[in-house]
């Protein structure tokens, strides 16, 4: 079986897909399960990620020949590209939440603003002269373009826009003199949801029915008792279903979030414990150093112990006299100077290398010695 450099080179130089499909198989597993774990078990994105590294791998192939490892590589790769993503789609995923919240609170908003509007809507709408009601329930309650609307008033498309906001204006006015300011747009924010509710499945053949049966009279009392009910059971079903589903879209989004999060988190933790890994070596290394200094302190201590306690002072010291000695002959002084710094580098340097002694203190060391 070729290994990993082989194959690489028989890609690179005659472009053998066979080569790259062996290599890319061989080490699949390794940088999709690296993903996965990066990005908190998200299989979509884990698969681009793993898509992104080996495409990288042959767009670098020729460069990385010249590496010792090519498992090393992809896992690192795999690593920068997975710790993006996870940062991108936590990114993305705050957008979107964000958005996702401030339609929620609008939607509140018009929702309050109905609530506000709802009790007497009615009899404002009834203030109204005829064709300016008939526009409000047009535009508002069906939805009707303002072409419709010009169609159904025998107006120009220009003109029915105008009917319209002339007549939210004087229905904002009424509703002012019940006590509900409201601005227009807001206003018209929220008749416009009342557009899309539409009348219980299985309505219309009912009431349809129960007309032609029963014709007019008592019985078409009864009806429009019944139909007033529906309606109302209708618009309680409607905003309960509409709050249901957005509590579960809510849901949806927190736990896609979560994941981020997750993800992020590993990776910061990742990152903690790279540091305290360096820092704990560091420390040991520190360690080290303090004991060798400890033992040459013991040896030195132990020489010390083995040398006379004192010299008597009736006498001149091997100190005295080698000082005139040496003043008297000031060659034989910087020859020993010179022989004291040479025997210092081989004997001592290597020694205080060991132990971790910086170029610069031993410089230091070097120049004190010939002061």
């Amino acid at each position: 079986m070729s290994d990993d450099a082989q194959l690489l080179r028989r890609y690179v130089e005659t472009r053998s897909e066979a080569a790259f499909a062996e290599l890319a198989q061989r080490h699949l597993a390794l940088v999709y399960h690296a993903a996965m774990r990066r990005v908190g078990s998200d299989p979509q994105l884990a698969e681009e990620i793993t898509q992104m590294v080996f495409i990288l791998l042959a767009e670098k192939a020729r460069s990385l020949l010249a590496h010792t490892s090519l498992v090393g590589w992809l896992y690192t790769t795999t690593q920068f590209k997975a710790a993006r993503a996870a940062r991108t789609e936590l990114r993305r995923r705050l957008r979107e939440q964000e958005a996702f919240l401030l339609n929620a609170v609008a939607e509140e908003t018009t929702g309050a603003e109905w609530e506000r509007v709802r009790p007497v809507i009615d009899d404002a709408l009834m203030d109204l002269a005829a064709s300016d009601r008939e526009a409000v329930l047009l535009r508002f309650f069906q939805e009707r373009s303002f072409a419709e609307i010009a169609e159904r008033l025998r107006l120009t498309e220009n003109t029915a826009h105008k009917r319209v906001e002339r007549a939210l204006d004087k229905l904002r006015e009424c509703l002012s003199r019940r006590g509900i300011r409201s601005p227009t747009a807001a206003l018209a924010a929220a008749l416009a949801t009342q557009a899309g509710i539409a009348a219980p499945a299985g309505l219309a053949p009912a009431v349809i029915g129960a007309a032609v049966a029963s014709g007019a009279g008592a019985a078409g009392v009864v009806g429009g008792l019944s139909l007033l009910n529906l309606k109302l059971a209708a618009g309680v079903t409607a905003v309960s279903a509409l709050i249901a589903i957005g509590a579960a879209l809510y849901e949806i989004r927190l736990q896609r979030t979560a994941a981020a999060d997750l993800a992020l988190a590993r990776i910061e933790a990742a990152t903690a414990d790279a540091r305290l890994l360096a820092l704990t070596r560091r420390a040991e290394l520190q360690t080290q150093k303090n004991a060798a200094l400890a033992a040459e302190l013991e040896r030195a201590k132990e020489m010390r112990a083995g040398l006379p306690a004192s010299i008597p002072t009736d006498q001149p010291t091997p100190t005295e006299e080698g000082d005139k000695f040496m003043a008297a002959h000031p060659e034989a002084q910087k020859l020993v100077d010179t022989v004291g710094r040479a025997l210092f580098r081989r004997n001592a340097v290597p020694r205080l290398r060991e132990i971790g002694v910086s170029q610069a203190e031993m410089d230091e060391l070097i120049a004190m010695d010939g002061d």
